[in-house]
């Protein structure tokens, strides 16, 4: 299962849905990846790294589905305000330079852990395809707390390629006829 990028994207900078179209980008500081989906158009995923370029196209036929996983770890922000919470009596009771140690020590731990509980979130959107292998782009930070726009866009996706299945709104090709002798 190959990721789009091997980096993690930490913020949504454009997010477009409209009646036939989606497209979002996501990007950190050296990565971006843009992914659009239009109507008889498939889906296309755009990354840059550095220097680096690649461009995926996924036939609407070949999709199977798209999912949205995020992952926090809620023990680092109970850890942290227990050790606030501590530190809030540490003030109170402190009597020694021990006590005023204990408490300096309970808040730094406190912020730290709080801290680690927002720069560990990380989230997953997954392109799942049929008779092919699974494309993924690793999502962190600001992204994971922006799940509601997420799914409006991975519905909007999934609803692009259900029409384009069920034969709605194909583009239309009409067959040119060529005159003159025969090839």
């Amino acid at each position: 299962m190959p990721n789009v990028i091997e980096t993690q994207l930490t913020d949504i900078e454009n997010l477009e849905i409209s009646s036939n179209k989606a497209y979002v980008k996501f990007r950190n500081n050296q990565s971006s990846v843009e992914v659009s989906s239009e109507i008889g158009n498939g889906i296309l995923i755009e990354s840059k790294h550095k220097s680096e370029r690649g461009y995926i196209a996924i036939n609407d036929h070949f999709l199977s589905s798209l999912t949205f996983y995020s992952k926090s770890f809620p023990i680092y922000l109970v850890i942290s305000m227990l050790c606030l919470i501590s530190s809030l009596f540490f003030i109170f009771m402190s009597t020694s330079i021990f006590d005023i140690f204990l408490t300096s020590m309970a808040i730094i731990v406190g912020v730290v852990y709080f801290i680690a509980y927002f720069r560990t979130k990380t989230a997953r959107l997954s392109f799942r395809l049929t008779n092919e292998p699974d494309y993924h782009i690793l999502l962190g930070g600001v992204v994971t707390s922006k799940h509601k726009q997420i799914n409006r866009f991975i519905q909007r996706v999934i609803q692009n390629s259900l029409k384009v299945m069920s034969g709605q709104k194909m583009p239309s090709h009409s067959p040119k006829i060529r005159k003159g002798p025969p090839l």
